[in-house]
């Protein structure tokens, strides 16, 4: 049973209260920067599944910064919901649309979500140099990984203790930091531009997770040796290539298990996995239960 989780404004801020059920489970902060560039924090953990929605105006470019936990997005024109993990910077972008937002029951998520306007983006690529590919409009991408020092931007960004106009604008000087040190880093810089190669194969793998994978095949996408792309991935990822899709295909199982009524066989077809006892033996050696189990437990 879903829970929808409404908001009780704190009087003089843009906060809002996060209750089910007369408990607390967290709270949302939305702050207007400047023109066309706006921040929005949130942090929630409830026993029950929990729902949002908001109307978003005018052509807008979204950067999702999941801090913690995960949850799932979907929008006017979007195919289907579109999970985001802990430690990745998720960007879509909308034009006058209704946002869904989804969490499973007892994760504890927290979020950083900044939204610029079209043509300020356009400003800030060509003030620094840096060159983006937005995702079209409908689908959303990972852009980067979240580094030690994006993290740190955040946290400042988030904490930030000063009220009024010269809280408004170090937040916005955090903001326009940690986007254009993002772009920099992953576009303009060698190592950007091998972390960019490894974020296509990456998505790649996530929107073609049922496909059968080869390392050759991905390699050629890529353009370099499968020794490198391998090579690459562990650096980046701290994952061979076939680590990270086994890592994938576990984690996309957990999201049908927890929000779907799909038998175990039908997971499995969907993941990629040959077999529900190949699925189950993955699923078991990745979350030290097996899927039955884990479904019984959320």
């Amino acid at each position: 049973m879903s829970a929808v989780v409404c908001g009780k404004p704190v009087s003089g801020s843009k906060k809002w209260v996060l209750r089910s059920q007369d408990k607390i489970v967290g709270n949302i902060r939305r702050s207007r920067l400047d023109n066309g560039f706006t921040m929005t924090h949130s942090s929630l953990k409830t026993s029950e599944d929990s729902h949002s929605s908001v109307i978003e105006s005018g052509e807008v470019v979204n950067f999702v910064y999941v801090l913690k936990g995960e949850l799932n997005l979907t929008f006017t024109g979007a195919s289907g919901w579109h999970p985001m993990s802990e430690g990745a910077v998720y960007a879509f972008q909308t034009n006058d649309v209704q946002i869904n937002r989804r969490i499973a029951k007892n994760i504890d998520t927290e979020a950083l979500i900044i939204k610029v306007c079209r043509h300020r983006l356009e400003n800030i690529m060509s003030d620094t140099g840096c060159i983006i590919n937005v995702p079209e409009p409908g689908k959303t991408e990972v852009l980067f990984y979240l580094s030690p020092f994006s993290f740190m931007l955040c946290r400042k960004i988030i904490d930030c203790r000063y009220a009024g106009e010269t809280g408004r604008l170090m937040q916005l000087a955090g903001a326009t930091d940690l986007l254009t040190d993002n772009f920099k880093s992953c576009y303009n810089q060698s190592a950007g531009r091998e972390e960019s190669i490894v974020l296509e194969v990456i998505n790649y793998i996530r929107n073609n997770l049922s496909e059968e994978h080869s390392l050759a095949k991905l390699a050629h996408m890529a353009g370099m040796s499968h020794t490198k792309l391998n090579r690459l991935f562990r650096i980046k990822m701290g994952l061979s290539v076939f680590e990270f899709i086994r890592q994938e295909k576990v984690h996309r199982a957990e999201h049908y298990l927890r929000t779907t009524d799909m038998t175990i066989t039908e997971i499995a077809y969907c993941t990629g996995f040959c077999s529900s006892s190949h699925f189950s033996e993955s699923f078991r050696r990745e979350k030290g239960l097996s899927p039955k189990l884990y479904r019984k437990s959320v």
